[in-house]
């Protein structure tokens, strides 16, 4: 396939296709993944207070550098983030 028509439409589930002796193993998989994602309750360790409202009445809309308070609030997620710690931003 050569040009644009190659991007016109998605590629067929068939047995045509090379990899369709591998297709049940990966579906299978999926389809565990998916069932393992819906029983599961999400509940969030911590309430991170996301600081926009103030930080657009100290700086504006057209701030050029972050803050002080803007580098501890993205210090405080990334912390949160490699010790892989669930949180939600209110």
């Amino acid at each position: 396939m050569k040009g644009t028509r190659k991007r016109e439409f998605p590629p067929t589930m068939s047995s045509q296709q090379p990899y369709w002796s591998y297709n049940k193993l990966l579906e299978d998989y999926v389809a565990r993944l998916c069932y393992l994602s819906t029983i599961g309750k999400y509940a969030s360790e911590f309430l991170v207070v996301h600081p926009l409202e103030s930080e657009y009445i100290e700086g504006g809309i057209n701030m050029k550098t972050s803050s002080r308070r803007q580098s501890k609030y993205m210090k405080v997620l990334q912390t949160l983030q490699e010790n892989q710690r669930d949180y939600d931003l209110v």
